[in-house]
């Protein structure tokens, strides 16, 4: 089929054409998630903070957004309010799913995430199956 890809070490199916923007201000991180996103076929945008983000979201659609959660200029929470402020004031590309990047496992961290209006956590280390995983679940 046009626009499908298996993704031989995944064994995954994903669409191909989806826009993804990627944050976190280790670029090493961004790098990563980068690569694996690419590699299965999406269009990935990266900035390194929460107002780069934010710009991006004005300007631009994405399919979903994976967010670090600690960035300098404007945290993952701080964007993640700030972009659904936009949709409220009727800005469509503003009701992207969001998802958190986090290193932070403990229930507290986790709870406060969730309770932000986060979409979903994906944790650090971040594994490369269960990241095609959760961002196919959203997609689809």
């Amino acid at each position: 089929m046009p626009g499908w890809q298996i993704d031989p070490l995944s064994s995954i199916v994903c669409t191909m054409g989806r826009r993804i923007l990627i944050a976190d201000d280790e670029g090493i991180n961004r790098l990563f998630v980068k690569t694996v996103l690419m590699r299965n076929g999406w269009e990935v945008t990266d900035a390194e903070n929460g107002q780069e983000v934010l710009d991006l979201v004005k300007r631009e659609h994405f399919d979903i957004i994976l967010m670090d959660i600690k960035m300098p200029v404007m945290n993952g929470l701080e964007a993640m309010r700030e972009i659904r402020e936009l949709r409220e004031n009727g800005h469509t590309s503003a009701s992207v799913p969001i998802l958190g990047l986090t290193a932070y496992s403990d229930e507290l961290s986790r709870r406060e995430i969730e309770e932000s209006g986060m979409n979903g956590i994906i944790a650090k280390p971040v594994d490369e199956k269960a990241l095609i995983r959760q961002i196919e679940s959203y997609l689809s």
